[in-house]
């Protein structure tokens, strides 16, 4: 636990975020900001997702809010 304790406060400290920490922060602007989330869906029509099997719940999220009502996803998975 102290090693990521250590990681938390240099990030912290220097102001950064990591991968994890950016797609957390992409889905809640998503939630907050329709309108910009719109225009994210207007940019791609189609979203190609490779390792689907290795995704996680914030990530699907990601995906589903910029897929729309459309759904243009093509998923490559495996075991």
């Amino acid at each position: 636990m102290k090693v990521y304790e250590t990681y938390d406060s240099i990030l912290t400290k220097e102001h950064l975020i990591d991968f994890d920490d950016m797609i957390i922060r992409c889905r809640d602007i998503f939630y907050r900001h329709e309108g910009f989330l719109r225009k994210w869906q207007r940019r791609f029509r189609y979203y190609l997702v490779d390792e689907f099997q290795d995704i996680n719940r914030p990530q699907y999220d990601v995906l589903r809010l910029l897929a729309g009502d459309e759904m243009n996803v093509f998923a490559v998975g495996g075991e």
